[in-house]
């Protein structure tokens, strides 16, 4: 086990924007290094399709944290 897979092994990690791009390319990664990606995007088709890319215990939601009231139900606050 490398550092980074020490450093992120079993932590959640929560990525927005990953339905694409970047977002995505980080939660494959995260998932890889044994942390527990928690996908956030606005598009459920795009997610469903990352999800199959992802280790079982990722999650995926749905969300636009442009919003608040969004983001305060994601973070639970």
């Amino acid at each position: 086990m490398d550092r980074l897979q020490r450093a992120f092994a079993g932590k959640v990690v929560v990525i927005t924007g990953a339905s694409s791009g970047i977002g995505a390319l980080m939660a494959r990664e995260f998932g890889r290094l044994g942390a527990v990606p928690v996908a956030v995007a606005r598009s459920r088709e795009k997610l469903e399709a990352l999800s199959q890319a992802l280790p079982e215990r990722s999650k995926v939601v749905v969300a636009d944290v442009a919003s608040g009231a969004a983001a305060a139900r994601l973070f639970g606050v």
